[in-house]
């Protein structure tokens, strides 16, 4: 099976970015070639910050150039607050949950609401792994006696997808394709993905493919839909991930036997390629009701522990759209 282009887009190996024009191929690059204007860090503000912002990046331990780009602004935004406001610089005393929330709250004030929960997801994110001591609650939400854990991070993401593109045959090549598309592109249960046939899609105006499930119809995201559509064309008699053992206890993992992933990446696990999902669907705006329906869920107590990875959004924008005016 040929990958197709959307393959192609999620399992490429990391694109070369520039920074200060030098060309940067690894996060660790990025990292020692960064430097921000002079215009906004003049050289003292810079030899004050500087080692402190390579160092807390470097903890988190990036793959992508461009999210350690996005990592190092983000540090480099927060130091320089700090700075100015005669803050302690030590990463125990500065990256910690009141002071990121503090920056977020007074700090951020110039940035726009994307901007601002990504620059404040960001914070969170380095405060986790450059810190010991301060009080950083653990990722994972429990919620009657269970465990959520986290979305797949965005480099977790892509080395899915760079094994979906070197496994030993076609087949699991196809297994592990299709995995990823359904519980990436639509949040589909282990139980569903292996009984998704072509006549189970639907096309529509602009590119929208829906499957249409027997309890529900569910939106592929658009980043997504060409792979689907993809494997359709090569399967369009069978279930689009391919044979399936009908009699198989758990026909999903008899699917899924023999697929290989680096030891580098956690355990692939569908129900957390669903909150991954979910989670990009709720940052999307949709109607807590719009999405219930779509997910096919009633569990308020999952929601609630997703709340941490959807984001906040700027105060005034949600007062307005509160008051109907946004």
């Amino acid at each position: 099976m040929q990958p197709s282009p959307a393959l192609a887009r999620h399992g490429h190996v990391f694109p070369a970015i520039g920074v200060r024009g030098q060309e940067c191929r690894s996060a660790a690059e990025v990292i020692t070639a960064y430097r921000p204007s002079r215009s906004r860090v003049d050289d003292s503000e810079w030899a004050a910050i500087g080692p402190m912002v390579r160092r807390v990046v470097s903890a988190v331990g990036y793959d992508s150039p461009a999210t350690a780009l996005l990592a190092m602004r983000s540090a480099t935004g927060f130091a320089m607050w700090a700075l100015t406001g005669d803050l302690p610089l030590e990463e125990e005393r500065l990256f910690t949950p009141a002071r990121v929330e503090q920056y977020a709250a007074v700090g951020m004030k110039g940035l726009s609401p994307r901007s601002r929960s990504t620059t404040r997801g960001a914070l969170r994110r380095i405060g986790r792994a450059a810190t010991s001591r301060a009080p950083w609650t653990a990722e994972a939400h429990v919620y009657r006696g269970h465990v959520l854990a986290p979305p797949y991070t965005p480099e977790e993401i892509v080395g899915y997808w760079e094994a979906a593109g070197t496994q030993a045959t076609e087949r699991r090549s196809r297994v592990l394709t299709t995995v990823l598309t359904l519980g990436l592109g639509a949040g589909l249960r282990s139980r569903e993905m292996v009984w998704v046939t072509p006549s189970a899609l639907g096309r529509h105006d602009g590119g929208l493919v829906t499957i249409n499930l027997p309890d529900r119809v569910v939106p592929v995201r658009a980043a997504l839909a060409p792979t689907l559509l993809d494997l359709i064309e090569d399967e369009p008699h069978r279930p689009v991930i391919g044979r399936v053992s009908a009699g198989a206890r758990d026909p999903l993992e008899r699917c899924r036997k023999g697929v290989e992933l680096p030891a580098r990446l956690p355990r692939l696990v569908v129900s957390r390629l669903r909150t991954t999902w979910a989670v990009d669907v709720l940052r999307s705006g949709l109607r807590l009701s719009e999405y219930l329906s779509i997910a096919g869920t009633t569990s308020a107590k999952t929601l609630e522990a997703m709340v941490p990875y959807i984001g906040v959004r700027d105060d005034e924008q949600v007062w307005h759209t509160a008051a109907g005016l946004g």
